[in-house]
């Protein structure tokens, strides 16, 4: 059996987001077209969300307390994914799409090629510290600490709670993922490198 090429494996990943709930940008077809047996080009066509941004572009313009409900929406639907045991793999704010206000849900996905729900290496530590490693220039201190309480709450309602040494875990994963940022300063797109780990630990654990 031919491994699915990536944006195949979007396709298939937002349609199983899609059939649990969750919010994507509506998958309406995904193929490949090969020659000679070899992938030519691939495609993927979603129904278009209007009026809707980015997170990191709407952590920048929307007002309190949308800006919290977007966070608190944010941890409640990713502690919801982890518990079915999906990992995005690219949970960063870029990939993460906002809705117009007048949705009752604002948060959709996007990106999701390399995660999913069946084995693989990545765990939901991966997706949070690749999180608060985007994101660190657009949240707060007190934010922080709050979507990972969210989180935890979540994880919990769905049955699957937060491991004890969750703090740990992400620590792991930020560090690397903010070593090749280090390594890649293209990727940072003219901004500053992140705070580094303990930085960011000191500002999760203060009360």
């Amino acid at each position: 059996m031919r491994p699915l090429l990536p944006e195949m494996k979007k396709y298939f990943n937002m349609c199983w987001l899609h059939n649990r709930h969750f919010q994507v940008p509506l998958p309406l077809v995904g193929g490949v077209v090969r020659q000679h047996g070899l992938p030519a080009y691939q495609f993927l066509i979603t129904r278009q969300v209007l009026g809707s941004v980015t997170l990191d572009v709407a952590l920048n313009s929307e007002p309190q307390p949308q800006r919290r409900e977007l966070l608190r929406e944010l941890a409640q639907e990713v502690g919801r994914m982890h518990a079915l045991s999906f990992v995005h793999h690219d949970l960063f704010p870029r990939n993460i799409l906002v809705a117009p206000a007048d949705w009752p849900r604002r948060i959709l996905f996007l990106d999701l090629w390399a995660g999913g729900d069946c084995m693989h290496f990545r765990s939901p530590a991966y997706d949070l510290g690749g999180f608060l490693l985007e994101s660190a220039p657009l949240l707060e201190a007190g934010e922080r600490r709050q979507l990972l309480e969210d989180y935890r709450t979540s994880c919990q309602s769905q049955g699957r709670p937060a491991p004890l040494d969750l703090l740990d875990r992400i620590g792991v994963q930020y560090k690397k993922l903010r070593a090749r940022l280090a390594q890649q300063p293209d990727r940072l797109r003219g901004q500053p490198l992140p705070e580094n780990w303990a930085e960011m630990e000191r500002s999760l654990r203060a009360n």
